[in-house]
């Protein structure tokens, strides 16, 4: 799976060539817009892809053009109250596999921080309600998650594709960790000694 940074025909259709099996699409808010995403990951006659080669064609047992049309994973980003607002109608699209919830973007279209989302909120009644949409829709429902026991309330209320934190964040927490057991009590450098940014 890969995300695109916008729903843009060549970043579409590029990164399928490169070899992926699915992707995720920013910035969903209608019907229509799906369908174009849609259109962008199928060839003719079904949509508009250009057949440029797929480094994974080699591995398909078959024809990939057939395979493709057949097994991609489209999924589409809800991250905004608009998207919101047409959840039952974006993902009736055929074609779309499911939908993954964008929360820090939802909470700017919503005009809130995210301080002001969490366990009874707006926010996160409109994030339950793209839920429920997906599951009137008979399409998988996915989310950000900001920690292992948020997954754990997602995967309870039905949802199915969860990401957790980012490589970003687990990278800062293993080295924080790590400057962290570092003792520097007792020691009498040369000079001043900087780690992780902070001068001691």
């Amino acid at each position: 799976m890969a995300r695109v940074p916008w729903s843009d025909t060549i970043w579409i259709q590029r990164t399928l060539d490169a070899g992926a099996l699915g992707l995720v699409v920013p910035m969903v808010n209608t019907a229509a817009d799906a369908a174009a995403v849609v259109r962008n990951m199928r060839y003719a006659t079904r949509g508009q892809r250009s057949f440029g080669g797929s480094r994974v064609a080699a591995y398909i047992d078959g024809d990939y053009r057939t395979w493709a049309d057949d097994h991609l994973a489209i999924v589409v980003m809800i991250e905004t109250i608009e998207a919101v607002r047409n959840a039952d109608a974006i993902l009736a699209v055929e074609g779309v596999t499911g939908c993954f919830i964008g929360p820090n973007d939802l909470a700017l279209s919503m005009g809130i921080t995210m301080e002001q989302t969490g366990t009874g909120s707006e926010h996160e009644a409109a994030m339950l309600e793209v839920l429920a949409a997906a599951k009137r829709q008979g399409k998988a429902a996915g989310k950000h998650c900001f920690s292992a026991a948020e997954i754990n309330v997602r995967i309870g209320q039905g949802f199915q594709f969860l990401a957790l934190a980012s490589d970003g964040v687990f990278m800062a927490r293993a080295a924080q960790q790590a400057f962290d057991a570092i003792n520097l009590a007792g020691t009498e450098p040369e000079g001043d000694v900087t780690l992780s940014g902070q001068l001691y």
